[in-house]
């Protein structure tokens, strides 16, 4: 219907996006304008819509930090919530407990005259730290306050493994990569194993990152005695 109109507008000093619009084509279309609000996030696979819902962040930026309002879908009747009255949280929104449709978001205008040259240096950094040759959903478990998820993983021995054709990646330990095939259940099997692990060998409780769609998260398991 009308809400599925992909596009931005822009006014002095904000613009709207639609929620269905991808992240990356979003930010392609700042940066040409010298637009730096979101540029942190570039290369980010999402729409605006699940980005905001997961608050997406990179290189120490979240998406909700220059955001202004969402309008949303509830119950049937659409709803505008200003920024100061939606609770964001490290990769978590209040939005992301409720059944809702993102609809469209405004953004405070951030410019800087050196966006083009962040941007190609932020997809350069991803493009050296995490493994884009094979298919993967990004970082699986949140990081820690003291220690990075892909340490975690490190410390109990599980990058570079695999259960059938899924694997903790070697070049980022927190990425699961599909290097032949794997099926969910292989993924699901990894994260499980790790979470496992990690609370028996380090004492630590690994949170994902990612959402388990028809999968349990188990995390009644992971009660200690």
């Amino acid at each position: 219907g009308k809400h599925l109109v992909k596009q931005i507008a822009f006014f002095d000093d904000c613009f709207v996006v639609s929620a269905f619009m991808d992240l990356r084509i979003v930010i392609a279309k700042l940066i040409e304008r010298g637009i730096s609000t979101l540029v942190n996030l570039a290369g980010i696979p999402a729409t605006v819509g699940g980005a905001i819902v997961m608050n997406a962040g990179a290189f120490k930026m979240n998406i909700s930090d220059n955001l202004l309002w969402v309008k949303y879908l509830k119950d049937g009747k659409e709803v505008t919530k200003d920024i100061n009255d939606i609770y964001f949280s490290y990769r978590s929104s209040e939005l992301k407990e409720e059944n809702i449709i993102v609809l469209e978001a405004g953004f405070k205008t951030i410019t800087d005259k050196e966006v083009m040259f962040i941007y190609k240096n932020i997809l350069e950094k991803r493009r050296n730290r995490h493994p884009l040759n094979y298919p993967n959903c990004g970082s699986i478990f949140k990081n820690l306050e003291k220690k990075r998820a892909y340490e975690v993983i490190k410390d109990i021995y599980l990058d570079d493994y695999s259960i059938g054709g899924a694997k903790f990646s070697e070049k980022h330990a927190n990425f699961i990569v599909n290097y032949n095939k794997a099926k969910a259940s292989d993924i699901y099997k990894l994260i499980i194993l790790a979470k496992k692990r990690a609370l028996i060998l380090e004492d630590v409780t690994l949170k994902e990152e990612v959402i388990l769609l028809n999968f349990p998260s188990y995390k009644l398991m992971f009660k200690k005695p």
